[in-house]
């Protein structure tokens, strides 16, 4: 069967506006709204997933599963309680068939027994669009000024393109610190990382703020 969603109008009824299935579903604007933005995570495309009944235990904001095929370290879960709420957790170790997952939202209320897991095979993703300037939101991207949802233009994974660090400039100019024996045998080049490796009471301190005031 197939739902037919539509903006429920004031005014209009669905024999107004030419729909007599039986199948169909009445939507409020904002209904429609989570509607659309729920499904653009997926492409409009049907992705069923498995659901998992074997979550061994609850420790602190962490639930541990077990039997669960091919997790993938940071996949996102989502759980459904047995009041059928949901919450939402990321995938923080993987050892073979067992997973452990960190709940955002606390583990407060989950029932090892009842609950249910759902691994999306998605990493934690943030939908973005222009309307989102000025605007200010949650670290799960929900708004916190009161203003309406925003609809997504697309999704972006929050942890961005990985960098070549062979396609950035290759630092060419030298820091001399005054020090023969760094500036000749471990010279210093402007913009890479300076270990400092020092015994206890030597003057490790006072060498790092000489070469930053080079």
């Amino acid at each position: 069967t197939v739902s037919v969603l539509y903006w429920r109008d004031p005014v209009a009824t669905p024999d107004t506006m030419g729909h007599e299935e039986e199948n169909v579903k009445m939507l409020s604007k904002d209904e429609l709204v989570a509607e659309h933005v729920s499904e653009l995570r997926t492409g409009y495309a049907v992705k069923p997933h498995l659901e998992y009944a074997t979550i061994r235990a609850v420790n602190g904001p962490l639930v541990i599963l077990e039997d669960v095929r091919q997790p993938k370290y940071a996949e996102i879960v989502d759980i459904e309680l047995p009041d059928g709420t949901k919450r939402r957790g990321q995938v923080l170790e993987v050892d073979g068939n067992k997973a452990v997952v960190q709940v955002f939202e606390g583990t407060s209320g989950i029932d090892a027994q009842k609950s249910k897991c759902e691994f999306t095979g998605k990493v934690m993703e943030l939908g973005v669009a222009e309307e989102m300037l000025g605007r200010i939101f949650n670290g799960s991207g929900q708004p916190l000024d009161g203003g309406a949802p925003v609809i997504p233009e697309q999704y972006r994974d929050i942890t961005g393109i990985p960098i070549n660090p062979r396609a950035r400039v290759y630092p060419e100019e030298m820091i001399q610190t005054g020090i023969s024996s760094i500036d000749v045998m471990t010279s210093i080049s402007r913009g890479q990382k300076i270990p400092l490796f020092s015994g206890a009471g030597l003057p490790h301190n006072e060498i790092a703020a000489q070469i930053v005031r080079q």
